[in-house]
């Protein structure tokens, strides 16, 4: 009986820290997740952009060698709504802006 107990609390140690690690895995997904949509948002201040609403990560728009497609939408230099995507290449430092 003693032996069961021990086994059991070694079971439950290791389902805390590997709910503890996913949890830190998050984190540092989350914060990477912040740093792109972050970039994004001042490739869109610097063009002129206003009222931006950064809508999560897209599937298409971008080119093949870019990293990152963000997509968003926003009040225009001209005061006129617009919607699209951020294209982030990680490789050249560099962001273009792209409309849907």
């Amino acid at each position: 009986m003693l032996f069961r107990k021990s086994i059991n609390n070694v079971f439950i140690v290791a389902v805390l820290l590997s709910l503890s690690a996913c949890d830190a895995a998050m984190g540092v997904l989350q914060a990477a997740r912040d740093q792109v949509e972050d970039r994004a948002k001042n490739t869109l201040l610097n063009a002129g952009y206003t009222n931006i609403s950064i809508d999560g990560f897209g599937f298409y728009g971008c080119g093949e060698d870019d990293d990152y497609t963000v997509k968003f939408s926003a009040k225009g230099p001209t005061e006129r709504p617009v919607s699209g995507v951020v294209c982030i290449r990680n490789s050249k430092g560099s962001a273009g802006i792209r409309f849907m």
